[in-house]
């Protein structure tokens, strides 16, 4: 798997988060699942994935 910077990663996150459907139930709780993620010593390039597919599936109609 390509390493990612840590800059790349935050901007990925902007990018996600900026999104319009990132207010909604959906993308909240894909931030939790995020932090959950992170917070019980996941590894942050997997966390970061699971957390765009997540924000891609509140996009699809």
């Amino acid at each position: 798997m390509k390493k990612f910077s840590k800059g790349f990663i935050v901007v990925c996150l902007l990018m996600a988060t900026a999104g319009a459907y990132a207010q909604t139930a959906c993308g909240k709780a894909c931030q939790l699942k995020y932090d959950r993620c992170v917070a019980t010593g996941g590894d942050t390039e997997e966390c970061l994935m699971k957390y765009i597919a997540c924000m891609d599936s509140c996009a699809a109609p």
